[in-house]
């Protein structure tokens, strides 16, 4: 490895702050702002895996930890992050919370440790709970336990006096179908949306952040928006953010001479070490978006 994996991980810890993800973070300051006045007002983050959601939260989280001050007489807390797991329940967060607070559950239960969190949320003036991957919350054919879900999320809110920013994708909808009450103390930040070429808005927006992203690298690389390479990238990502940083990832730990400037048939075989499946001509023949004729990338996204 020619590049440092120092300075890897410093690239792709650098957020490109485009329109979209400075819009959403602007709603979710609102919402740590409503902790200040004590009237708390959650915040939900919707959109695809891969859309930037996590990241976008951990520069929210970041920035809020910023701002805040320490007080000479006492400990100030930041905001707590935790992230849900298929099947996780309301017991699942109250736990978790109580862990990134160091606070002993021992001889708690039930209604016992549901009051010791809301105790400890609201005696540290937590300024924020963001709950990561929220729609791991619900379950498909139990409201009932979805209702559940929502009434903690309220309670967190009213109770303990912290805004609660839930981030997952379209599916959380539903928990706000089911409680109006919720869904009137939650406000829906701007989508966070896949890039694509479909419009030539949407093209242009896709090609901005692609040119400042590639021309971040801590290496030289070929441009790839200009002569429509930019389609290539939509194929090759489908417009997913992670799907990218995997790709130039791969491409940067590959870099055997940094004075030589990354080429596409670097980026071709990048993608083929991290696609997750492949993506065919219309002869039912693998391609690679990278290297294949353009007509056959614009046929591939059903452009031509």
């Amino acid at each position: 490895m020619v590049i440092s994996p120092q300075d890897i991980e410093a690239f792709l810890d650098t957020p490109i702050f485009h329109d979209r993800f400075v819009e959403v973070m602007k709603t979710v300051q609102s919402s740590y702002e409503t902790s200040l006045i004590k009237r708390p007002v959650g915040v939900a983050v919707l959109a695809q895996t891969g859309a930037g959601k996590s990241y976008l939260m951990r520069c929210c989280t970041t920035a809020i930890c910023d701002e805040l001050k320490p007080q000479h007489d006492r400990n100030v807390f930041g905001p707590i992050t935790i992230t849900m797991k298929s099947g996780a329940t309301r017991d699942y967060v109250i736990k978790q919370v109580l862990k990134c607070l160091n606070i002993n559950t021992s001889g708690y239960a039930n209604n016992d440790l549901e009051d010791l969190y809301y105790t400890q949320l609201k005696a540290l003036e937590i300024p924020l709970l963001a709950i990561d991957e929220a729609h791991h919350l619900l379950r498909q054919h139990d409201n009932q336990f979805n209702i559940a879900v929502a009434q903690l999320i309220k309670n967190t809110m009213e109770i303990a006096k912290v805004p609660v920013a839930m981030i997952g994708t379209e599916k959380l909808r539903r928990l706000f179908d089911l409680d109006e009450e919720l869904q009137s103390r939650t406000s829906i930040a701007p989508s966070l949306k896949p890039m694509s070429c479909a419009t030539p808005a949407e093209k242009r927006y896709f090609e901005d952040f692609v040119r400042i992203y590639i021309q971040s690298m801590p290496v030289s690389s070929i441009d790839l928006t200009s002569h429509d390479r930019i389609l290539r990238v939509e194929l090759a990502t489908g417009g997913n953010l992670r799907t990218l940083s995997y790709i130039v990832q791969r491409v940067l730990l590959n870099v055997s001479d940094p004075e030589k400037q990354v080429t596409l048939k670097d980026f071709a075989e990048s993608y083929e070490l991290v696609r997750k499946r492949p993506v065919f001509n219309k002869r039912g023949e693998p391609i690679n978006p990278f290297l294949a004729e353009l007509k056959t990338v614009k046929r591939a996204l059903g452009y031509a």
